[in-house]
């Protein structure tokens, strides 16, 4: 979960490598970007107090070696806490501010999902986990997350979409319309919702044969927020009654 705070990705990337063309399941994982977008000094830092006594020690850089010796000892838990904080809140800043982009795979998966792009204000409720690829929150379960600059990630997006528009406000007006007309089912699964939605979202596109941006995972994706939020809201207010 984003911690307040203002992201800063300091390593440049050279203009080839920013403008390569990739696709949505490439990019680094968190734990490579975060290591990669990360001030060298503070994450050299992290390195030298994190690594234990011992063989381990030999993997870190010199440099590193050198500023863990500087630190008195009983401090250094600690103090890799705070820098692994500090690396963490400038990180996901940087994907909250879009300078960053994530992508990953929306759970329950169907066997023809794609890596979805996640939309910068969801980092804000999701707990990233760096080592296994995962992020938790907002009622979205989501691995296999890989992490681009934003210009990469805006080609990697054209690359894979061309001839695919997104539905993504379609998809929310529709499951609207359908809690509107009392049409939801908060004790049902969520995936009954999908075929509704894509029948509604062709109704309004006027084209009964629309596939494209109509998939399970894009449509789980928009409206699970939604419908946590009002399921929630719902069995607050049947409480009261």
């Amino acid at each position: 979960m984003f911690m307040n705070g203002v992201g800063t990705c300091g390593v440049q990337v050279s203009k080839k490598a920013a403008t390569q063309t990739q696709t949505l399941d490439q990019g680094l994982s968190p734990y490579q970007a975060i290591k990669q977008y990360s001030d060298p000094d503070l994450w050299f830092e992290h390195r030298a107090l994190s690594a234990p006594h011992g063989h381990l020690l030999s993997l870190v850089s010199e440099r590193a070696r050198e500023i863990r010796d500087k630190t008195y000892p009983s401090l250094w838990p600690k103090n890799a806490q705070r820098i692994w904080f500090q690396l963490r809140q400038s990180f996901e800043g940087c994907l909250v501010s879009g300078e960053l982009v994530g992508t990953g795979y929306v759970n329950p998966m169907g066997l023809e999902d794609s890596p979805t792009i996640i939309p910068a204000d969801k980092w804000s409720v999701l707990d990233l986990n760096y080592q296994k690829a995962t992020a938790n929150g907002g009622g979205l379960t989501i691995t296999g997350i890989r992490i681009f600059r934003a210009d990469a990630a805006q080609v990697a997006a054209k690359h894979k979409k061309v001839g695919r528009p997104s539905c993504r406000d379609e998809i929310k007006t529709a499951y609207e319309t359908l809690r509107d007309d009392e049409k939801v089912d908060y004790a049902a699964r969520l995936n009954c919702l999908f075929e509704p939605i894509r029948a509604k979202v062709r109704e309004m596109r006027g084209d009964p044969g629309l596939t494209k941006g109509l998939g399970d995972q894009a449509i789980r994706i928009c409206i699970t927020p939604l419908f946590e939020e009002d399921k929630q809201r719902i069995q607050k207010s049947s409480g009261r009654l």
